[in-house]
């Protein structure tokens, strides 16, 4: 079934984005003197973003343009272009952040990429004359008027995977709905994040919505059928360790270290692992004031997440705190804890990754704040696999209640395991979708969507 815009939606979004592109060219005048003092700095950057790169030289294939702006929007490209048949000459990812420029090829080996062109007519039209791309997947929430208008021109499909309009990004965009409304008419099909993120889209005009999940979702399969045997392993059984990991700490909840203080009295070995660890000065002042002593990763020789390994053998009577101040090892620390709590819920920032411990086979606790994780924050307190807390308190209750009742923490560990794997099959789910709306895009031989 296919649900390319009608002729009349094209007609309107190209004369808008005739509009559109009169005003951007004149502010494009007024910002000159920036654009020519930042082409004189970082002259290969601009070539790419006015579209005449040689690495957008013309190719033999027509590529699929994928895009996801920044770093965390790489995590759904690599997602989509994993399930979807589109060999590495036959796409171009751009991205917008020149972090996540520097990053992309280490992300998604042979696939060519550059940052995207800017929104006027005269980048989009060389870049559209050297690529000729046969269509554009944009991964989240980028709506850009000149590409959209430049797609209808070229009669090409725009699709939006794992379209998220977050709270705070809802309230700024809905003002603008009168705007918006002929572009996110003229997409050929937007696959959501969940319930709320598609209403929402329909309510910017887009027609062909679905709820398809997030193509961030992934659990390797050699790390996540080991997960519950890990849990197991570290759930207080006959003198095992029973690990408690605190990520994603942000400013605001250092009362999980007053927590942490109750649990190391209980014989729980607790895992601090702030956001940032850049801040981790701060933490080790926030611990030294609760009088919860700390030993700080780093000072560890050691390159394996494990407590053994680092001296705290089962036989050692007291319960110790480690302070994570290394980038890249709580999805480690997850797989060896009994149980985990996820911050940025307890400060309202909306929460950080729900996922990450779920995949890990880790029963999960966050606070109040989920705007950020509401699909897999749901999705844990329906299975059972994770817990909703209100405070420091009911943390530190839910905590010593799983390391009372192992049963019941088993329990919690293999719904949460169970839900990631659910969430994981989003790739499918959104090949699936794009299909049905008329892309050429077919699912790899043999993707299972985890």
């Amino acid at each position: 079934m296919s649900t390319r815009p009608a002729d009349g939606s094209r007609v309107a979004v190209i004369a808008l984005g005739f509009v559109y592109q009169v005003l951007a060219t004149v502010l494009f005048v007024v910002a000159l003197p920036y654009v020519l003092v930042r082409t004189l700095r970082y002259p290969a950057e601009m070539r790419e973003r006015m579209g005449w790169s040689r690495a957008t030289a013309r190719s033999q294939h027509r590529p699929w343009w994928v895009h996801g702006a920044s770093l965390g929007e790489l995590q759904g490209v690599s997602g989509f272009l994993e399930h979807a048949a589109i060999a590495p000459e036959q796409a171009l990812v751009t991205v917008l952040s020149v972090s996540a420029r520097k990053q992309v090829g280490a992300r998604l080996g042979g696939y060519r990429a550059v940052h995207a062109p800017l929104d006027f007519w005269f980048c989009l039209l060389p870049f559209f004359l050297r690529q000729r791309p046969r269509g554009l997947v944009v991964v989240e929430t980028e709506i850009w008027p000149g590409w959209i208008t430049a797609a209808a021109i070229a009669g090409i499909p725009v699709a939006v995977v794992s379209g998220r309009i977050s709270d705070r990004n809802w309230s700024r965009i809905a003002r603008w709905r009168w705007l918006y409304g002929p572009f996110c008419a003229n997409l050929t099909a937007v696959a959501s994040q969940t319930a709320v993120d598609a209403e929402r889209w329909r309510r910017l005009g887009a027609r062909n919505v679905a709820v398809t999940g997030n193509l961030k979702y992934r659990v390797p399969l050699d790390r996540s059928d080991a997960a519950p045997d890990m849990a197991r392993a570290t759930s207080g059984g006959s003198g095992a360790r029973w690990i408690f990991v605190t990520g994603s700490l942000r400013r605001g909840e250092e009362a999980v270290i007053e927590v942490s203080r109750g649990l190391l009295a209980s014989r729980i070995d607790v895992v601090l692992a702030p956001r940032h660890p850049k801040e981790i000065d701060h933490w080790k002042r926030a611990c030294a004031a609760s009088a919860v002593p700390v030993v700080l990763r780093s000072d560890l020789d050691e390159s394996t997440p494990s407590l053994a390994q680092h001296g705290w053998d089962s036989g050692q009577d007291s319960a110790r705190a480690l302070l994570i101040d290394r980038h890249g090892e709580l999805g480690a620390w997850y797989h060896l804890a009994a149980a985990a709590f996820v911050g940025g819920t307890l400060d309202g920032r909306g929460g950080h990754s729900l996922f990450e411990p779920a995949s890990a086979g880790c029963p999960t606790a966050f606070g109040p704040s989920i705007e950020n994780v509401r699909d897999v924050a749901e999705a844990l307190l329906q299975s059972g696999g994770g817990t909703q807390i209100r405070n420091a308190r009911e943390l530190a209750d839910w905590a010593l209640s799983l390391r009372r009742e192992d049963a019941r923490r088993e329990a919690q560990s293999v719904a949460a395991l169970r839900t990631a794997r659910e969430l994981a099959t989003s790739g499918t789910r959104t090949i699936e979708f794009l299909e049905k709306a008329g892309l050429d895009v077919t699912p790899r031989e043999g993707s299972t969507g985890k």
